[in-house]
């Protein structure tokens, strides 16, 4: 994690809330899940790449595998199941 200012995060996965900076409240857990996340906050992502491409989408929920995959700024989205809301 590349986390600077954030604070309250929790990440547990290889490659997990990777790109992180300042944002604060986020729950990762799988491999990549919210891996490009950098300032969106109050996420919750479990399952593997689970809100992979998300830079400053705020409180959304991914449960599964690739689940909201492909969702960058989009927020209060909830997303369950593998590949839910992916595209």
């Amino acid at each position: 994690m590349t986390n600077s200012t954030g604070e309250d995060n929790a990440a547990v996965g290889a490659f997990a809330l990777f790109t992180n900076t300042t944002a604060n409240f986020n729950n990762a857990f799988g491999h990549s899940a919210l891996q490009s996340n950098v300032d969106g906050g109050q996420n919750n992502a479990m399952g593997d790449s689970a809100m992979f491409d998300n830079t400053t989408g705020a409180f959304n929920t991914a449960i599964g595998d690739d689940a909201l995959f492909s969702c960058t700024e989009g927020s209060s989205n909830v997303a369950i199941g593998d590949e839910a809301g992916a595209t």
